[in-house]
């Protein structure tokens, strides 16, 4: 028996699975990602209709084993009590690399703790082709390209970790088989060892991540429409293109402007041209304010006045020998923003940002020292 147990990835777990631990705990937190991926389940809708009939089961709505995770009938009991939590840090990587993902399933609520502080953001950088896509489902040009882009990945010496990823098997298998083929098995193994390579679906990537990820998509503007739908559907679109911490780069074969105008993909390859710096230029701040930063911050490599840095509105911004500094400037005339509250500071704290505060007595009586 357990005072609490803890699901994780439980949008992964069926509804099934959780019975023997739900008999043996006392409490139970479900921490998981409604908008990533659910369970694969093999048992056909009709197999389950015919279950739920043969027992007079009347919540095959709720219930629903294919359809359902355990997270889904967790929320349905505990969100109408207000016992949720939504977990707003993200510390993969720079919000650059997960704009769209955040305003697309998190309504803009995410908190980037690793942040920018660069005129140009990290972005997804795209890559466009002119491959094809096969009858077996396989781009033939990405995979050419994305072993390419690797082995110059590998000669940079660069030791970050690797990912590749498709959202179909069957260009997973051919750049897995064009690794084997056109890679040394002294080069394979110091990828395998040096930068951690991974090559995937979604569902081998979820809960998982990577520093560079290369995605092919394997699409051309004579796919399918069903094959598009299935890379939009939330949970795969969603974990495709949130795996990667510093690099994010996108081979694709098809052109943006002939996909649907509602489309996912098509306002994620238009967005990723035209991601702004998290830090928005607000300046609201007086002259007097200018000056005491000016003075205090001298000899920083950056500076960004008024400025918003993971959710958090901070007087000044100030890196100095690589680490960040967040200013709350207190007591001075003009428009500055409200002092930051405790949580906010520890926000900016658990950002790798460290805080300042400077109080206008105390800087007219440091004017009257001079």
């Amino acid at each position: 028996l357990f005072d609490l147990v803890i699901i994780d990835e439980s949008s992964q777990c069926d509804l099934a699975s959780v019975i023997p631990l739900l008999f043996r705990a006392k409490r139970v937190v479900f921490a998981g990602d409604s908008m990533q991926l659910r369970h694969v389940s093999f048992l056909s809708n009709e197999f389950v209709k015919r279950a739920a009939k043969s027992l007079d089961d009347n919540q095959l709505d709720s219930l629903h084993f294919r359809n359902r995770s355990a997270l889904d009938q967790a929320m349905d009991i505990a969100a109408p009590v207000g016992a949720t939590t939504f977990l707003d840090e993200y510390f993969r990587s720079p919000m650059g690399l997960i704009s769209f993902n955040n305003s697309e399933y998190y309504a803009g609520k995410l908190r980037a703790m690793l942040p920018e502080v660069l005129d140009h953001p990290v972005k997804p950088v795209l890559h466009a082709l002119a491959g094809t896509r096969s009858t077996q489902g396989v781009n033939q040009i990405e995979v050419t390209e994305v072993l390419s882009f690797l082995k110059k990945l590998m000669k940079s010496g660069d030791k970050a970790s690797i990912g590749i990823l498709s959202p179909f098997r069957d260009q997973v298998d051919a750049i897995e088989q064009a690794l084997v083929k056109k890679l040394t098995t002294t080069q394979l193994d110091r990828c395998l060892r040096d930068n951690n390579l991974r090559v995937g679906t979604p569902f081998e990537f979820q809960g998982d991540e990577r520093d560079i990820m290369l995605l092919s998509l394997s699409l051309d503007d004579e796919s399918s429409s069903m094959a598009l739908r299935y890379f939009e559907s939330d949970g795969v679109f969603n974990v495709s293109t949130s795996r990667s911490r510093r690099q994010m780069h996108v081979f694709y074969s098809f052109s943006p402007e002939f996909l649907p105008l509602k489309s996912s993909l098509r306002r994620f390859m238009s967005g990723a041209e035209s991601i702004t710096p998290e830090n928005k230029w607000i300046d609201n701040l007086s002259r007097e304010s200018k000056d005491v930063i000016s003075q205090e911050l001298g000899d920083s490599e950056e500076l960004l006045i008024g400025t918003v840095v993971a959710g958090i509105s901070v007087d000044a911004l100030a890196k100095r020998d690589k680490t960040l500094y967040a200013y709350d400037l207190i007591g001075f005339p003009g428009e500055e923003g409200r002092s930051l509250h405790k949580e906010d500071i520890h926000i900016l704290n658990r950002a790798g940002i460290v805080y300042r505060v400077i109080t206008y007595r105390d800087f007219k009586e440091e004017l009257q020292l001079r």
